[in-house]
């Protein structure tokens, strides 16, 4: 008699593939082929504009809305199984709690599938939802009736009632929205504590780079239906696939912009810090770009400058050269400068790629123009 040969663990909690979502009134699909795989004990920020496809890939992993494509959690093909029966828990945008339950009850509710299944005790199950609060920082809102909670409040119920699922892969569809800061912040910490405690992976919807950066180990890109890029948090942030991903990093990401070296134009991709003005830079080693200058915007300790390349317009596209307030504003009455950059983090884009879709860029190929004389 053979032995069957043991099939080695998925080393993912969870992974999709050519996932599509389609809506009989549209012509375009809402999901497109998403093929997208969840470390263990990783989290995944699920990164897009309102509209790009995240809460329906969320729903769609989930069971709740119908699809094509596969879905597996641990290597196993949950694509035919009921939402009830995939080992997840879902956080919704706008918190779904059972409005005739107290707190307690609404998370003591989504702890009695796991309960029944694995024989856990009522007496066990209390302790878990006492144990959760805590973690959330919700114990005091246990015995209240739901209808009393602000937007906040359910928000944290809610988490406490996907969390406490116990299942392989935690959802969350905006969790930080409409958050004060204080609470924002309060919240990161309280869910990767919680999901380092039960070993869970997590997908968290947002639109918001910087709850992103703040809490995942990894970033994946829905950019019009299309996942366009997955990589490790730093590595996304210093190297985004096109500039349609390089658009949604925030105020650190890389402003893209034409310049035009010995009559070749190029849309070239310069972070705000990355810009050195003389005498500070180097140039041996970095490559000059004269930039015209527009304008000057206040920021954070300092100021940034709104510039051009000497022969573009800004309605083709701007960089910001980020630099202390004074000497901005020197640079801005001249009007012009000299500014150099790093071939090492600059990223040049052979095309604006509006509609490229998945085009990747020539990274760090700026030596391969000639410097401006």
């Amino acid at each position: 008699m053979t032995t069957p040969v043991p099939q080695p663990a998925s080393p993912f909690a969870l992974s999709t593939h050519a996932l599509s979502v389609h809506l009989p009134q549209r012509s375009a699909p809402i999901l497109d082929r998403v093929h997208l795989e969840v470390p263990r004990q990783s989290i995944m920020a699920l990164l897009g504009a309102s509209g790009a496809g995240k809460s329906t890939l969320l729903r769609a992993i989930a069971g709740l809305c119908a699809c094509e494509g596969e879905v597996r959690i641990e290597g196993t093909d949950v694509s035919r199984h009921p939402p009830h029966a995939r080992a997840l828990g879902f956080a919704f945008d706008d918190a779904l709690l059972h409005e005739h339950l107290s707190v307690r009850e609404n998370i003591d509710s989504a702890r009695i599938p796991y309960s029944t299944q694995c024989g856990e005790s009522a007496a066990l199950r209390g302790i878990a939802v006492e144990a959760i609060a805590q973690e959330l920082e919700i114990t005091p809102l246990l015995d209240r009736a739901v209808p009393t909670l602000s937007s906040g409040e359910r928000r944290r119920c809610a988490i406490a009632r996907a969390l406490i699922r116990q299942g392989s892969v935690v959802l969350l569809d905006e969790p930080f929205a409409n958050l004060d800061r204080p609470l924002r912040l309060a919240l990161r910490q309280s869910i990767r504590t919680s999901l380092a405690h039960r070993n869970s992976a997590a997908i968290i919807a947002t639109h918001d780079i910087t709850d992103a950066l703040a809490i995942a180990t990894h970033i994946a890109v829905l950019v019009q239906s299309q996942l366009r890029q997955c990589a490790l948090t730093a590595d996304l942030l210093a190297r985004p696939c096109d500039s349609a991903v390089a658009a949604l990093l925030g105020d650190d990401a890389p402003c893209i912009a034409p310049v035009t070296l010995d009559g070749r134009t190029q849309f070239l991709g310069v972070r705000p810090n990355d810009w050195l003005i003389p005498p500070t830079a180097s140039t041996s080693s970095h490559r000059a770009i004269a930039l015209r200058l527009h304008d000057l915007e206040p920021a954070a300790l300092g100021a940034e400058l709104i510039a051009t390349h000497i022969e573009h317009a800004p309605k083709e596209g701007i960089f910001r050269v980020r630099l202390p307030l004074l000497e901005a504003r020197q640079l801005l009455r001249v009007g012009h400068c000299s500014a150099f950059v790093d071939p090492h983090t600059a990223l040049v884009f052979g095309d604006s790629q509006s509609t490229k879709w998945g085009a990747r860029p020539i990274l760090g190929s700026i030596f391969e123009l000639a410097p401006m004389l």
